[in-house]
């Protein structure tokens, strides 16, 4: 009966809707300053484990718009910011006093590498102590890297991995010194050399049940703080630590002391939802008035949650596809890195510059950036006859040919 008594009475919004209410509350930022923003962003999306490489190509560049990666490595040196390994080149951020929080319970493993949980080591140095070869000593590491084991101070360490592929480059013996020293380069190249590895600091001590879930409640409130909604199909895309299976029964003493509060405010979601009183306020304000753009891959894409949002124009969740809204209206889809655009609005519209943005991201963003992007189809017809081109050709520079459209980056 308390329960009941304490539900909101208010009107559900469609499905369609959610992106821009979960894009608006994640950019909600009380700092002005572009670092200081970063910082806020980070301190809401730590503990979310994501591909290392869509990190800084499009996560932190949909809720930080100009943003560029000298500031996350700024960070990194002057706070008390870290990365943690969650899977096969996955990662997440934490702070350095808070892996319990952001970690699902594990066994104490030895690193192969790393003995000491307080020392740091460079690459040189570790070559010296462990008597391993450069490259299986590269290997090692990121292997324990992705096992939480041990991680490095430097986000370009990581940085330098992705353009590798976490591979390092074999020397082959080149006909002529040019060559072997190419070689040698690419070889060198993909070397982690960048910053100090360490060992990851985690208790291993059993929590008794109070502890326990006073732990679970900080992990609600941390998920609370990140999407302003809770239900499953969205806490399934969290690590095992933030699975719906762990909170939801804390959710629900929460809402006995008034912490949160539950209702229907999605259509489609088949489940319990829970909004803090904060998120509620912000629910009952109009949608801001915007043009953002999502990866499908996003941790907030409508793309893989099952609900039904959008129907038959949802992309699949992979990192080469994106969303643009304008609004909370669903207004182009690019897929293949643009390869295929699909307009659900007029050649016309007064916004289509805007709704373009999403492009100029992919050739101009900070890190990974596309040298030349090709078009080749536009709803589902070649690019050359399409009646959005002058559209395009209002925003870039394009280039024709007799199959494709390419848009080439002004230097």
């Amino acid at each position: 009966m308390q329960r009941t008594r304490g539900r909101p009475h208010i009107q559900a919004r469609p499905g369609d809707a959610l992106p821009a209410f979960l894009h608006g509350w994640q950019t909600r930022y009380s700092a002005t300053e572009p670092l200081d923003k970063l910082y806020e962003c980070l301190e809401r999306l730590r503990g979310l484990p994501a591909p290392a490489g869509l990190w800084e190509s499009d996560i932190l560049p949909a809720r930080l718009p100009g943003y560029q990666t000298s500031q996350l490595d700024l960070l990194f040196q002057e706070g008390d910011l870290q990365w943690l390994g969650a899977g096969d080149k996955t990662l997440l951020f934490s702070f350095t006093d808070e892996p319990g929080l952001v970690l699902p319970d594990r066994e104490d493993t030895a690193s192969r590498f790393l003995e000491s949980d307080q020392g740091r080591f460079d690459f040189s140095s570790l070559l010296d102590l462990t008597g391993e070869t450069s490259a299986s000593l590269a290997r090692g590491l990121w292997q324990e890297a992705w096992q939480t084991l041990v991680t490095n101070d430097s986000f370009a360490a990581v940085r330098k991995g992705i353009e590798n592929n976490f591979k390092v480059e074999a020397v082959q013996a080149g006909t002529t010194r040019r060559g072997r020293r190419g070689n040698f380069n690419r070889w060198r190249g993909s070397l982690p050399f960048t910053g100090n590895w360490l060992k990851v600091k985690q208790s291993s001590d059993p929590l008794d049940l109070l502890e326990q879930q006073e732990l679970n409640r900080e992990r609600a409130r941390l998920l609370l703080d990140r999407y302003g909604i809770l239900f499953r199909e969205v806490c399934e895309r969290e690590s095992a630590a933030f699975h719906w299976r762990t909170i939801f029964r804390t959710l629900r003493l929460m809402e006995l002391s008034g912490e949160v509060v539950s209702g229907h405010f999605f259509e489609g979601i088949p489940g319990p939802q829970y909004m803090t009183p904060t998120a509620l306020r912000h629910f009952r304000q109009p949608v801001e008035d915007k043009v953002f753009f999502l990866c499908a891959a996003d941790p907030i894409s409508p793309s893989g949650l099952g609900l039904g949002i959008h129907g038959e124009h949802l992309p699949r969740r992979i990192a080469s596809n994106y969303l643009v809204y304008d609004h909370d209206r669903l207004v182009l889809l690019v897929g293949r890195r643009g390869r295929e655009l699909r307009f659900l609005v007029e050649p016309g519209h007064e916004r289509l510059s805007r709704h373009l943005g999403v492009l100029h991201h992919l050739m101009y963003r900070s890190f990974d950036p596309v040298r030349k992007l090709t078009i080749e189809t536009i709803n589902g017809e070649p690019a050359t006859g399409s009646r959005y081109l002058p559209g395009l050709e209002a925003s870039f520079n394009l280039i024709r040919d007799y199959k494709s459209v390419m848009i080439q980056r002004e230097l």
